[in-house]
């Protein structure tokens, strides 16, 4: 359990090796971007964290919105691990703005992919990429996928958060529907 800069807290993985000892150290992650994103909100934002990993981001926006306005977060996570940590990590920082949970890879189809966590670096998960095979250590299982305009299409997106380990693209080929709804939307990769 850590506790940011920013008053958030966070049951971390400490094993790993890219983001539990920037934490545990210097007690935030990605400094400027912690910033900005905080910056970058208020009360109505709807805020979408699409690689939400533990929660980081996820809670520290939803902790800078709050609980007054219309706003809420969205975060799609696909490692069953780390949707766990991010559940008690909503659980914990209980007074910030509503956080629906998608445990699911974002991708360009509806469907299922094999998606694979490096030992010791959670943080950089992501989908397995053709016949690869797994690294010694790596776990590797099978996620759900939604496209981003099934997951978002309907609602008006104000700030979006894109960090899918080389996927990008794929979450992007269907972002149309959300664009729609979301003129001003503000997106970070």
């Amino acid at each position: 359990l850590v506790q940011t800069l920013y008053g958030t807290k966070y049951f971390i993985d400490p094993s790993d090796e890219v983001m539990a000892p920037q934490l545990v150290v210097y007690r935030q992650w990605e400094a400027d971007l912690s910033q900005f994103m905080i910056n970058s909100v208020t009360p109505d934002t709807v805020f979408m964290d699409v690689g939400a990993n533990f929660g980081y981001f996820t809670c520290l926006v939803a902790s800078r919105i709050g609980c007054s306005g219309r706003g809420a977060v969205i975060a799609v996570e696909p490692n069953p691990r780390m949707v766990t940590l991010l559940e008690r990590n909503i659980r914990i920082n209980w007074s910030i703005a509503p956080v629906e949970v998608y445990a699911c890879a974002v991708a360009d189809s509806n469907g299922y992919l094999e998606f694979n966590v490096p030992e010791g670096r959670a943080a950089n998960a992501g989908l397995a990429t053709g016949n690869q095979p797994a690294a010694a250590g790596d776990r590797r299982f099978i996620v759900p996928t939604k496209t981003l305009g099934d997951i978002a299409s309907a609602r008006k997106v104000d700030l979006m958060k894109i960090d899918v380990e080389g996927f990008e693209l794929a979450v992007l080929k269907h972002i149309g529907p959300v664009l729609a709804n979301s003129p001003d939307l503000s997106i970070v990769m």
